[in-house]
């Protein structure tokens, strides 16, 4: 059974967007949408992304991960649509929000990213995302397919420390 599948807890849903405040006077940029269901958080992320959409997220993502960590470990999936560049100040601040989950004790055990061939910046997000997963010590992959992206999580998952149930079954 997928973990994700169910769960004694009600899904945790965070969305940040061109409505969401910022601390300049410049719109959000992209669009940015979490749920967590169990052991799964998944996103779904339109781009491109500017600093003021992680600013944004920035300002909700505390309270969404520390709710999802106190329910035990977990696994992240986002799903890039159209685009996934954003500026050097935006990867920045994802670096930070990582490494800032990690020393809190509220990190992922793994992170995958599902990324179609046409969106813009693939290989070269792909690379970022590779060293700022690495720093922190968390595995990462990207796919092409959903499918294997959650099969590879879910090992993961069950193969961490912080996974008492063991091996979790897939649908």
């Amino acid at each position: 059974m997928d973990p994700s599948a169910s769960s004694a807890h009600p899904a945790i849903e965070m969305n940040v967007d061109r409505s969401s405040p910022a601390h300049s006077g410049f719109a959000p940029h992209g669009v940015y949408k979490s749920r967590f269901e169990r052991a799964l958080v998944c996103n779904d992320a339109t781009g491109p992304f500017n600093v003021e959409l992680l600013q944004a997220f920035a300002k909700t993502s505390d309270a969404f991960y520390a709710e999802v960590a106190a329910r035990g470990p977990y696994v992240l999936l986002t799903t890039f649509h159209a685009s996934m560049m954003m500026s050097p100040e935006a990867i920045a601040m994802i670096r930070a929000l990582v490494l800032r989950l990690r020393d809190r004790g509220e990190a992922m055990v793994a992170c995958a990213h599902v990324v179609a061939q046409d969106v813009e910046g693939r290989e070269l997000m792909g690379d970022v995302y590779v060293g700022i997963y690495a720093g922190a010590g968390i595995p990462y992959r990207m796919f092409d397919d959903e499918g294997p992206a959650r099969t590879w999580l879910f090992e993961q998952l069950a193969e961490s420390d912080n996974f008492p149930q063991g091996r979790p079954k897939e649908n």
